[in-house]
């Protein structure tokens, strides 16, 4: 579970839910496979703990809009970055569990796309395969 790639009927995954901070989500970022024709979809699970938590996600929302089409998230500490998309009339969603985001994430993902998943380890996102 950390930066695995793995191809799925023509989707590229990036398997990266070991951990994560602002670092390690600005690597992953940094690192993704181009798309093959579609597009690409930030899975963003809640970064680690810490006293500037909802600060370091605003952070990563900003950057993120420079690297995601779309984002799927899921914790509360993840609600800036999904505000920072909505603000900037981008696509994003806040799931409140994990069995409503691997719905949304099946039905948004298409042969082409690459996706990145990225959260804490808390935030148990290896079960969304």
């Amino acid at each position: 579970n950390r930066f695995e790639i793995v191809d799925e009927k023509g989707i590229t995954f990036v398997r990266d839910c070991f951990n994560a901070n602002p670092y390690s989500m600005e690597v992953a970022f940094k690192n993704l496979p181009a798309p093959r024709g579609g597009r690409t979809i930030g899975v963003i699970g809640s970064m680690e703990n810490s006293p500037k938590t909802f600060d370091y996600h605003r952070l990563i929302g900003e950057k993120a809009l420079g690297v995601f089409d779309e984002l799927l998230c899921i914790g509360e500490e993840c609600m800036p970055m999904v505000e920072i998309y909505h603000q900037a009339g981008r696509k994003a969603a806040h799931f409140a569990n994990l069995k409503a985001l691997k719905q949304a994430l099946a039905e948004t993902a298409h042969a082409g796309d690459v996706v990145l998943v990225k959260g804490s380890n808390r935030m148990k996102l290896w079960e969304l395969f």
